[in-house]
């Protein structure tokens, strides 16, 4: 048993390193990580902004909803648009 997990182990690991030997792959998951990194800094900015400009918590809570509504509401809408058609059409 112990032999089957070793094997497959290994197999996962040279996958792994297959993968990150194609320099597109490469290119793509580092350019990935760098724009999260900086939705993620835009987001702390912003409150900052916020709470900098009107020492207000109501303000900053309102401005990361509207933050929030804006930038997730038409990916959220593109999504079930999508399941809907799939339910759709496998109902039929």
């Amino acid at each position: 048993m112990a032999r089957f997990l070793t094997g497959s182990r290994a197999r996962l690991q040279s996958a792994a390193l297959a993968q990150q030997k194609m320099r597109d792959l490469r290119l793509f998951c580092c350019g990935n990580f760098v724009s999260q990194c900086g939705d993620q800094f835009q987001i702390v900015g912003l409150a900052v902004l916020v709470l900098n400009r009107t020492h207000d918590p109501a303000m900053l809570g309102t401005v990361l909803v509207a933050r929030a509504y804006i930038y997730q509401a038409p990916t959220a809408a593109c999504q079930s648009g999508i399941v809907r058609e799939r339910c759709a059409a496998s109902a039929e």
